[in-house]
């Protein structure tokens, strides 16, 4: 995996869990390994496996989070993304921040909230500016327009040249013309 050849990957990955077909963390990695070479069903299927075996393996929970979050499937989403960081509160600022933009397209805005504080707070560096960009949007959503607009100044001073700047710059200015207190 770590050189980048995904077939042999999974090659080995699938020799192992039919040597050791109760390995959960080998069903989790076969399920990386098919997610990356495209087939997302047996991915899923890997990791749905890994639960069955041990129910506790965090990665699972997360993966099938973040991977229900990029079909749009919010509801499964947090499901998988809850349980996940209930798990582990501290070791997936990915999965935080992938349950807060699940939440906020759901409009569990106190959940979206708190998600996304938990994703910018394990995040000192910065490396997922969009994390503070969803604690803005979410934020105007519960009609916090002041602390609304301060993310997103926040989020463009981190990401000036996202492509979204220019919409999120659009955000700013319509919260900061709005008479929402």
């Amino acid at each position: 995996m770590r050189s980048g050849r995904m077939d042999g990957a999974a090659e080995e990955f699938q020799r192992a869990v039919a040597a050791y077909p109760a390995y959960a963390n080998a069903w989790l990695e076969l399920g990386r390994v098919r997610q990356q070479l495209g087939s997302a069903q047996t991915a899923r299927e890997a990791w749905k496996k890994a639960i069955d075996l041990d129910p506790k393996l965090v990665g699972a929970y997360v993966e099938l989070g973040l991977d229900a979050g990029l079909s749009h499937d919010w509801k499964v989403a947090t499901q998988y993304l809850d349980q996940g960081l209930r798990l582990d509160p501290v070791d997936y600022p990915a999965a935080w921040f992938g349950d807060a933009v699940a939440h906020y397209y759901l409009g569990e805005s106190d959940a979206a909230e708190k998600s996304a504080r938990e994703a910018v707070r394990l995040d000192p560096q910065g490396r997922n500016p969009r994390a503070g960009y969803v604690l803005g949007m979410t934020l105007a959503q519960k009609g916090d327009r002041e602390g609304a607009a301060a993310e997103l100044r926040r989020y463009l001073k981190a990401a000036p040249q996202a492509p979204d700047a220019q919409l999120v710059k659009a955000h700013l200015a319509a919260l900061e013309n709005s008479n929402i207190k």
